[in-house]
């Protein structure tokens, strides 16, 4: 179907006012501008050719060049047919009895124009389309590639490309080439993140990346994960080379940022490392660095720690055995031994302390001192003490004296935990041993913090309480009421003034006072480290009720220790 020009033929009708009446109600049925009247007035003469001729192909090619005009809308369309029902009669009366073959023609020219005009887009659509797939498989490509080897939120080096690159220049360089590296992770971010929000703690993980990029220089700046990011400096000459970095670090990050209204800073831990390129690896190196840097953390957190292998090796021991600690649980590798807790009036053993150990498989039985302060540090400490006391609850009930009791450490940890009266409750329930022959201690340096509704419910079903490494300066003996605590233990380091060269009456009168003070309190006191036969007279003379130390005996085998339980010679004389 061929289009037709809509423009007004001067030769047809143009000072017709109805025709151009019609043509501007129809330009106003389409949302149009004034200039469309004139152009439509075209398009009324063409209709009023169709209508008073025998040729509907007028009309159609009418509803064609609305399309081309820019008219392709369905909406257009049932306009128009409204106009053309309503208009056309009254412009040429004798089309009413066309006006059905004239609108159905008009509405196929729009239809034939609208299909063309789609077909022809599409086209245009499918080559654009080409045109921009070609330009994405190789923008995709770009990006695919960015994202592969860089960290999205800082646009720095990720891990993979900072080992890769630590790992090249290790395997290029030769002779007395030397690199150093910065490893360093944000103190105290996790608050920061869970205070401000995690979108405030991106914004400040790219403002460390910028700032890091912009002090690095020729060295390569990566993002590790989390808040943790690295530097890689080639060609070094000594250790100096690295410190400077670690210092401009230091520097840069300690001045506040702007989210937080610009008061907040960012300091940081650096584990710092200089090395020779030929004689190591990738991993070795930046398990190294990140010790140190773990080591700088513990130390003096917004600073950095040189690398020091005596040191490192230290560390890896220690992470060791934390990793080894669940296995040795299930492996029932934790034992525990007894101290034994004497009277001091009459040489009567009373009970013990249970003491931990682990029988490491390969480094033999390690002391409390090697991995209780770890398990502390990683929380291992809660399945171990639970162990514990399972162990010496369930030795103690086969002690052949039904009065002996069994005392227990506590660490903070498990004082905090929830399960700890259950835990106690169950353990009596299945080793049978009655609640007055457990003891549990606590050290003195928890009672200030610690939730006394525990205890206080402990105390209710018979179990004895202690507090224990009380030393001259504590200031708390009145909390010990509100916490129903029953023994005070005194510290081994005050035992040993009772004879030390340089011990004056301050010192036997600091000891007498807490003596009657505790007395005074309805508590029993236990002296630690006993060491010596005048250290026992000294504590009998002060009214102390009970001591243990290596003057009695040492932390002894569950059957071992059973011989000094009381009918056993083994005071005898003492």
């Amino acid at each position: 179907m061929t289009a037709v020009d809509l423009t007004l033929d001067p030769e047809q009708g143009s000072g017709d006012d109805r025709r151009r009446a019609f043509a501007g109600r129809w330009a106003s049925a389409l949302g149009a501008g004034g200039s469309a009247g004139d152009t439509l007035t075209g398009a009324v003469d063409r209709l009023v050719e169709a209508a008073r001729g025998d040729d509907p192909g007028q009309a159609a090619a009418v509803g064609a060049a609305l399309v081309d005009g820019g008219f392709a809308d369905p909406s257009a369309l049932g306009e128009s047919l409204r106009l053309l029902a309503t208009d056309l009669p009254a412009l040429v009366p004798e089309s009413a009895s066309r006006l059905t073959e004239l609108t159905a023609a008009f509405a196929t020219g729009f239809a034939a124009a609208n299909r063309n005009r789609a077909t022809g887009e599409q086209e245009l659509v499918r080559r654009a389309a080409l045109a921009a797939q070609s330009e994405a498989q190789r923008a995709l490509r770009l990006t695919v590639d960015h994202h592969a080897t860089h960290d999205r939120l800082t646009g720095l080096a990720n891990r993979e490309v900072f080992v890769e690159r630590l790992t090249t220049v290790l395997r290029e360089r030769t002779g007395a080439e030397r690199i150093g590296l910065c490893l360093l992770d944000l103190d105290g971010f996790k608050v920061v993140n869970d205070s401000l929000g995690h979108p405030v703690g991106d914004q400040l993980l790219a403002a460390v990346g910028e700032r890091l990029d912009a002090l690095s220089g020729d060295a390569l700046v990566a993002r590790l994960g989390g808040d943790e990011f690295a530097i890689l400096i080639t060609g070094t000459t000594g250790l100096a080379d690295v410190e400077r970095m670690a210092a401009e670090i230091v520097r840069s990050l300690s001045v506040p940022f702007p989210p937080a209204d610009g008061r907040l800073t960012l300091p940081a831990s650096i584990g710092v490392l200089e090395h020779a390129a030929s004689d190591a690896s990738a991993a070795d190196l930046m398990r190294a660095a990140e010790l140190t840097m773990y080591r700088a953390k513990s130390e003096h957190r917004g600073r950095w720690a040189v690398y020091d292998p005596h040191r490192n090796d230290q560390r890896v021991a220690r992470y060791t055995l934390a990793t080894e600690m669940p296995a040795a649980l299930e492996r029932d590798e934790f034992v525990v031994e007894f101290q034994p807790l004497v009277g001091l009036a009459d040489g009567a053993v009373r009970g013990a302390e249970a003491l931990v150990r682990w029988r490491h498989r390969e480094l033999g039985l390690l002391s409390p001192k090697r991995f209780v302060g770890l398990a502390e540090e990683t929380g291992a400490i809660v399945p171990i003490g639970r162990r514990v006391l399972e162990l010496a609850c369930r030795q103690a009930s086969r002690w052949p004296v039904d009065d002996a009791y069994v005392s227990v450490n506590l660490a903070a940890a498990q004082l905090a935990d929830p399960n700890l009266v259950d835990d106690v409750v169950r353990v009596l329930e299945e080793t049978g041993l009655e609640p007055g022959r457990l003891q549990l201690e606590l050290a003195a340096g928890t009672v200030a913090t610690v939730n006394s509704t525990p205890l206080r419910r402990l105390a209710a079903l018979g179990v004895r309480l202690a507090v224990g490494d009380v030393s001259a300066g504590w200031a708390h003996l009145p909390l010990l009421r509100d916490f129903s605590i029953d023994v005070l233990k005194l510290s081994g380091g005050l035992v040993q003034r009772l004879t030390a060269s340089d011990r004056t009456a301050l010192d036997d009168q600091i000891l007498e006072s807490l003596l009657v003070l505790a007395h005074a309190l309805g508590l029993q006191v236990v002296a630690e480290g006993i060491e010596s036969a005048e250290q026992r007279d000294r504590l009998r003379a002060l009214g102390c009720d009970t001591g243990q130390g290596w003057y009695y005996a040492p932390a002894l085998g569950p059957e071992e220790f059973i011989r000094y339980l009381p009918g056993s010679p083994a005071f005898a004389g003492r």
